[in-house]
């Protein structure tokens, strides 16, 4: 168990970051768009919640356990995302996770924030060239149709694809800082 995780952009659910960091003594959830933050804190996922632009945060070094930013890094700039990854760095005492598409996927802002839009794509050679470890999730980058066909390739390939995550739709970036080696 970590004792403490901070979500960067945790959104209106933390659901996916919650599932591969795992429960912590304390964790604190942070965003820039209130209604995500509300939908968020009905669901009790973090023992706290700040509304926060993630490009100016002030956390102390050293100060969370864990450091994650799912579904985060390709609504910023190329420059800004690095800058994130720097903090995110600095911040963390033992591990840093970064989840993102795989490559640039297009999207434009929805639910009345302008904050969903994405402006960056991010490939394998970048977090290993940071020392991340990387592994491919949530099926093929490759659309198939028809959708049962998808399904069927999506569910098949997740060994796969983990082996292999330049075919993946999803990358998990995983880097931990107890063993710089990773």
């Amino acid at each position: 168990m970590n004792s403490s995780l901070l979500d960067i952009g945790c959104g209106k659910s933390s659901g996916t970051c919650i599932s591969y960091v795992g429960s912590c003594e304390h964790s604190v959830g942070i965003d820039v768009f209130r209604p995500d933050i509300f939908e968020n804190k009905k669901k009790r996922m973090h023992s706290e919640y700040i509304l926060m632009d993630i490009r100016a945060m002030g956390f102390r070094e050293k100060s969370f356990d864990t450091v994650a930013a799912f579904d985060v890094i390709e609504h910023l700039s190329k420059d800004e995302g690095l800058k994130l990854i720097e903090d995110m760095t600095k911040i963390a005492k033992s591990t840093v996770m970064i989840y993102t598409p795989n490559g640039f996927m297009s999207q434009e802002a929805k639910d009345d924030n302008k904050f969903q839009i994405h402006k960056s794509g991010w490939d394998i050679d970048i977090f290993k060239e940071m020392g991340f470890k990387v592994i491919g999730k949530r099926g093929l980058r490759y659309k198939f149709r028809p959708r049962k066909i998808l399904a069927m390739l999506e569910w098949l390939s997740v060994p796969f694809l983990e082996l292999f995550p330049r075919f993946a739709f999803h990358l998990l970036c995983i880097k931990n800082l107890d063993n710089e080696d990773c």
